[in-house]
């Protein structure tokens, strides 16, 4: 009973530590490639540092002041961006809470794979029913998520950007594969298969972060690429 007390509060902090932020791409629910998402991204030109005259420009225009009309001040730009970012549709809402449903199927699939392999040293029932319980909830929380993606990415079968359809297949396996490990927990199908099981969806969970991170932050986002 000490060790399984002892193991939840462990699971509690990892849990709290695994729920770190990530957040959606906005840009794939229009189905922009990943080219044009980084074109959107890096904005026009400043115009202190472009050499060319507008020619759409009023005779007479100094290229270099900015319209009046288009500056606006620090409020006025929140404001703006408080309108746009209003909800549209029940879908939207759905598609706006998706980076938030996604950090506890994350540290639940994670725990019960770490209580498996505590298992493999200290064998017990209750660590066998932890193990079924965080997969229960791992799954329908997988669930959750791959559905609120889904709404957040469109839905259609073929992506134009490479990460998003990543993302959305490997996230979607994830969830099909929580069904099947908690399928064999609960019917006590080998000990080994699940095992494995969940070394597959650990290491899933693991892309899945990256590619979540390639979307969110942008391209060779931990630097580890060139």
């Amino acid at each position: 009973m000490r060790q399984t007390s002892q193991f939840s509060i462990f699971a509690l902090l990892v849990a709290l530590v695994l729920a770190v932020p990530i957040s959606a791409h906005e840009a794939h629910k229009k189905n922009m490639s990943d080219e044009e998402m980084v074109m959107m991204e890096a904005g026009p030109t400043d115009v202190g540092d472009m050499h060319t005259v507008d020619h759409d420009a009023s005779p007479g225009a100094d290229p270099n002041v900015a319209d009046p009309a288009q500056t606006m001040t620090p409020a006025q730009v929140m404001q703006q961006r408080i309108k746009e970012n209003r909800l549209s549709s029940f879908g939207d809402l759905i598609s706006r809470l998706h980076p938030a449903v996604v950090h506890f199927p994350i540290a639940l699939l994670l725990l019960a794979g770490m209580a498996e392999v505590a298992m493999k040293w200290s064998p017990s029932v209750s660590l066998q029913s932890i193990v079924r319980l965080l997969l229960a909830f791992g799954t329908i929380g997988a669930i959750i998520a791959v559905l609120f993606g889904w709404f957040a990415g469109g839905w259609r079968l073929d992506d134009q950007s490479s990460n998003l359809a990543i993302h959305r297949w490997n996230g979607t396996a994830i969830a099909v594969l929580g069904i099947a490990a908690w399928t064999l927990a609960v019917r006590d199908g080998g000990r080994t298969r699940l095992r494995i099981l969940l070394a597959i969806i650990a290491a899933a969970i693991l892309v899945q972060g990256y590619y979540g991170g390639e979307m969110a932050r942008g391209p060779n986002h931990l630097g580890i690429i060139g």
